[in-house]
C-alpha cells in the first residue's frame, strides 16, 4: 500500500513542480508582458462608457485610451525604446478615479468665446466635446467647476474625518457633488450601477485570457521536454530509488511552497522570477543559427525550478534541436526506443493534467502526505506487532 501511495506522491510532487512553473511563466507573459490584465480592463470600460455617454463605440475607445494613457494611472514600458515605447496599460482604477478623470478629459474640451463649443478636428477633440455633451446632458454643464468642488470637498471631508480612508473620502465627495439630478446624479447614478459589474468581467475576461496562455504553455513546456506522465508512473512503480528520492524531497520541500489560491491575482513575486530568469538565460544570447536559443531556453527553465528534475532524468532537456527531433523516436534517458502515437497520446495527457493548475497538485500533494503519515504510523504498529508475536 504504502509503494503505491509513494508513487502517487512522487508524481504528484513533479507535477506540483511543472505547475508551479507554468503558473510563474503564464503570469509573467500574460499579466505583465502581454499586459492582458489590463486589456480586459480597458475592453470593458470601453463597453462601460459606450453605455454612459451613447455616442458611439470608436469615440469611447479615444476616450478610454487616453485616460488610461495619464502618467498618473500608467508607467513606461521596460526596453520602451526597443519596442517602440508606449505605456504599460494599468490594470486596476477606482470608481471615484474613473469619474474624475472622465471629467478632467472632458474639460479640455475647447469652446469659443461666446461658450459655444470649438470646431473639433481631430478625433481626440471630437471625443472631449462628446463626453462633455454627455456630461450636460446628464446635469453637469461644466466639468472643470465640478472637479474642483470635488477636490475642495474632499479637503473639507479631510479636515473634518481625518479618520475616513481617502477611498470612503472620495465616494462621499462624489455623491455629494454628484449625486442629485440636479448636479449629475443620473449620470453617477449609472456609473455606480455599472461599474462593480464592469469590473468583475474585467476580471473574468483575463481569467479567460490567462487560462490559454498557461495552456498553450503547458503544451510547449511539455512537448519540448518530452515530459510523458504515463512514462513517469510506470518508472515511478518499478524504481524504488527514484520513488523513495521524490517521496524525501515532496515531505522535506512541501512546507515551502506558498500554497496557490485557484483563480487569485496575478503573483506578482513568481512573475518578477519568471523574468529576473528570462533575463539572467537569454540576456547575452546572440542568433547565430537554429540552436542559438537552446541553452538559453534550458537555462531557464533551471532557473524556474526544473533543474532538479532535470538532474533526476525525469526531465530531458535537449541540447539542440536535432537532439529534441531524435527524442520523438528514443527516450534519451534510458535509450529504448519510442512508438510515436503512444507517445504522443501520453503527452497530451501531461498537458491535460498541468491544465489542472497548481492549486490542485498543492492540495493533492498535502492529502497525500497527510494519509502517508498515518499509513506509516499504522505499518509500524503492524510490523511490532508481528516482532511481539515471533519472539519466543
Amino acid at each position: 500500500m504504502l509503494d503505491f501511495l509513494d508513487t502517487l506522491i512522487g508524481f504528484t510532487f513533479v507535477m506540483l513542480v511543472l505547475s508551479l512553473a507554468v503558473t510563474a511563466m503564464a503570469q509573467a507573459l500574460g499579466a505583465y508582458l502581454l499586459e492582458l490584465k489590463g486589456k480586459a480592463l480597458r475592453q470593458n470600460l470601453i463597453g462601460l462608457l459606450g453605455r454612459l455617454s451613447d455616442k458611439g463605440i470608436d469615440l469611447a475607445t479615444t476616450t478610454i485610451d487616453q485616460i488610461l494613457d495619464d502618467p498618473l494611472l500608467s508607467s513606461p514600458k521596460m526596453f520602451g525604446k526597443l519596442f517602440g515605447g508606449g505605456r504599460v496599460l494599468p490594470s486596476v482604477i477606482q470608481r471615484e478615479e474613473f469619474f474624475r478623470l472622465l471629467l478632467d478629459f472632458a474639460a479640455r474640451a475647447g469652446t469659443l468665446a461666446d461658450g459655444t463649443p470649438a470646431p473639433t478636428v481631430t478625433p481626440l477633440d471630437k471625443a472631449r466635446q462628446a463626453l462633455k455633451t454627455t456630461l450636460a446632458d446628464h446635469g453637469i454643464p461644466d466639468p472643470i467647476k465640478t472637479l474642483q468642488a470635488l477636490r475642495l470637498h474632499v479637503l473639507s471631508l479631510e479636515r473634518s474625518h481625518p479618520d475616513l480612508s481617502s477611498s470612503a473620502r472620495a465616494t462621499m465627495a462624489m455623491l455629494a457633488v454628484a449625486g442629485d439630478a440636479a448636479t449629475g446624479g443620473d449620470f453617477v447614478g449609472k456609473l455606480n450601477g455599472w461599474y462593480d459589474q464592469t469590473i468583475d468581467r474585467a476580471e473574468e475576461l483575463f481569467t479567460r485570457y490567462i487560462r490559454v496562455v498557461t495552456s498553450v504553455i503547458a503544451v510547449v513546456l511539455v512537448f519540448w521536454l518530452h515530459f510523458n506522465s504515463l512514462d513517469l508512473i510506470n518508472r515511478l512503480s518499478v524504481n524504488k530509488d527514484l520513488r523513495n528520492t521524490l517521496v524525501e524531497h515532496a515531505i522535506s520541500q512541501y512546507q515551502s511552497y506558498t500554497p496557490p489560491v485557484a483563480g487569485s491575482a496575478p503573483d506578482a513575486a513568481a512573475a518578477a522570477k519568471s523574468t529576473a530568469c528570462a533575463s539572467s538565460a537569454f540576456g547575452g544570447t546572440v542568433a547565430t543559427g537554429a540552436d542559438a536559443a537552446v541553452p538559453g531556453a534550458n537555462d531557464y527553465l533551471r532557473c524556474m525550478g526544473l533543474g532538479e528534475l532535470a538532474g533526476f532524468e525525469i526531465l530531458s532537456m535537449p541540447h539542440s534541436l536535432g537532439e529534441w527531433t531524435a527524442g520523438w523516436s528514443r527516450d534519451p534517458s534510458s535509450g529504448q526506443p519510442r512508438q510515436l502515437i503512444a507517445h504522443v497520446f501520453g503527452l497530451l495527457i501531461s498537458v491535460a493534467l498541468l491544465s489542472l493548475g497548481a492549486p490542485f497538485w498543492y492540495s493533492a500533494l498535502g492529502n497525500f502526505l497527510r494519509l502517508r503519515s498515518v499509513l506509516a504510523i499504522k505499518d509500524d504498529k503492524s510490523r511490532e506487532e508481528r516482532q511481539m508475536r515471533t519472539e519466543p
